[in-house]
């Protein structure tokens, strides 16, 4: 994903064939075994082209071809995706099943923690300059369509948070790097620091819970949830030594051999038994709401 977009710039930078053949043949691969990113790298190159004729009133005639060959390259895989759709029963339902929304705004925003404002802000010092580099607006169409993109009406939302963790950084980087020049000569902890005014100890625990609080919410939060789960003995995410040992046994049956079990313990039973089961993960198992009705029926 990072070198697609990365050959993409290149190529509209110093118009090289090569750049676009390179770009063609990283979507290629990634388009292979993970075509949801068509809508990132899409949406975010056919954004930066309109904006660059916006901005230049004139059609590069290199960035249309970098187009086709992109579509050129992303066409066989994408054409297989459909095909497995069509032909394959069991790839279809999966299809249908594979639901990873992206959870509500405001729930997404506290997920990135301070990077979202302080990437807001690295575009605000961007905006404000009177020369702005084409590196610049292109890092600046990557971080806003890709996330709007999340919430395009699609079943599988959240997948297209990947990759774009790299805009934020470096915008939040510029940002912060901005806010600094303009509060350092008037703020000065280190100075008040030096002069003793507050200890050294006070100084770095305070800075470690301001950086933990503003850059780690989200990883906070999932080791609460781990917690949680461990001191409940979930069985979704814990199973016992009895259960573990169980699966292994299961090794000592026929290797066809098909297992009736929850749906949680069927999620990881493979893993320990080798074998397959009557339902495991829901996207994984076709016609999994049905199956798990049977299995609570039975």
């Amino acid at each position: 994903l990072l070198l697609s977009f990365l050959f993409s710039f290149k190529a509209f930078s110093k118009h090289k064939l090569s750049d676009s053949l390179l770009t063609g043949f990283f979507c290629l691969i990634l388009f292979s075994f993970h075509p949801y990113h068509v809508y990132s790298i899409f949406g975010v190159l056919l954004a930066f082209i309109s904006i660059d004729f916006w901005l230049n009133r004139k059609v590069t005639m290199h960035h249309l071809l970098h187009g086709l060959i992109l579509g050129i390259f992303s066409l066989p895989p994408l054409l297989y995706h459909v095909w497995t759709l069509m032909h394959i029963p069991a790839a279809y339902e999966h299809f249908l099943q594979n639901i990873t929304l992206t959870p509500p705004l405001w729930v997404t925003l506290i997920s990135y923690g301070l990077l979202i404002p302080l990437a807001l802000t690295g575009i605000f010092f961007i905006v404000k300059k009177k020369e702005k580099t084409r590196a610049e607006i292109f890092l600046i169409t990557w971080f806003l369509v890709q996330f709007l993109l999340l919430y395009l009406p699609i079943k599988t939302q959240v997948r297209l948070t990947e990759g774009l963790l790299f805009p934020i950084a470096i915008l939040a980087t510029i940002g912060l790097v901005g806010v600094y020049q303009k509060v350092s000569p008037k703020i000065n902890i280190l100075f008040l620091w030096q002069k003793g005014l507050i200890s050294k100890i006070g100084f770095l625990v305070f800075a470690f819970y301001i950086f933990f609080f503003c850059f780690f919410i989200s990883n906070a939060a999932m080791l609460y949830i781990d917690l949680v789960l461990y001191s409940l003995k979930s069985s979704s995410n814990y199973i016992s030594e009895s259960s573990y040992e169980a699966m292994g046994w299961l090794k000592n049956t026929p290797e066809n051999s098909v297992t009736v079990s929850g749906q949680f313990t069927g999620n990881v039973l493979p893993v320990f038994s080798l074998r397959p089961v009557f339902i495991g993960h829901s996207h994984e198992t076709a016609n999994s709401w049905e199956k798990y009705m049977k299995t609570m029926d039975f």
